[in-house]
């Protein structure tokens, strides 16, 4: 996610939105030593998280009102954050006030159509099963889908003058029919199901579900057994 990135040029550095501090610790790694890191989160088990990693200062705080000075970051990440928001701008313009003027945003997402095969599958099962309206459910827009490889280069413009974006494809493959629909019960054969649904009645569910899935992860697999799902993450890259 860091290419486009000198290291040395970065002297401050804000993750916003950092989640557990995984991509903060790497965020740390990379960039010179004397660099600031700073991360930033609502939750305060991720802040906690981030804090923990040496060399890193962390702080809880609303995105759409940070706690920082106008210019403060050469660098600013938000690595799968920007599609919480219903209404982004606001998010777009506090990062932008806390770059410098030479400064560079970050933004990782994933393409709308990642990991679709496997969904689309997953609904066959479910009207295969007569689960109709679960299907239907599984297959509607996620929050998402609000911020995608696709769609947030427009966004971006909103605010900021240079865009660009790389992308990458990452397919899953399952080595066995066996092995896709093992993943496939850890939990997403619960996606579309109720809101309200008791531990019992999601086994019986994955139960139900688990024999049409198998049928269709078969007629999906290669002649060698594998089934592939195709996969697209990347990043945009905003000056300006």
């Amino acid at each position: 996610m860091l290419t486009p990135v000198d290291p040395h040029a970065v002297y401050a550095a804000l993750d916003a939105g950092c989640g557990n501090g995984t991509r903060t610790a790497a965020l740390r790694r990379r960039l010179a030593p004397h660099a600031l890191v700073t991360a930033v989160d609502l939750d305060r088990d991720a802040v906690r998280a981030a804090g923990s990693f040496t060399g890193v200062d962390a702080a809880r705080a609303d995105i759409s009102r940070l706690p920082h000075p106008g210019g403060s970051f050469d660098l600013v990440v938000a690595g799968h954050v920007l599609y919480y928001p219903s209404e982004l701008t606001p998010w777009l313009r506090e990062i932008r006030r806390v770059m410098s003027r030479s400064g560079m945003l970050l933004a990782a997402t994933n393409s709308a159509r990642s990991g679709r095969r496997l969904l689309d599958l997953h609904a066959h099962a479910c009207r295969s099963a007569g689960q109709e309206a679960m299907a239907a459910r599984a297959l509607a827009p996620t929050a998402r889908h609000r911020f995608t490889l696709e769609n947030g280069a427009d966004q971006l413009r909103r605010v900021f003058a240079d865009v660009t974006v790389r992308w990458r494809d990452d397919p899953l493959v399952f080595d066995s029919v066996a092995q896709a629909l093992a993943v496939y019960r850890a939990g997403l054969f619960a996606r579309g199901a109720p809101a309200r649904i008791s531990p019992a009645d999601r086994e019986r569910l994955a139960d139900v579900l688990a024999p049409h899935m198998r049928a269709c992860l078969t007629a999906a697999a290669d002649a060698h057994g594998r089934i592939v799902i195709p996969r697209r993450s990347g990043c945009f890259t905003a000056r300006g």
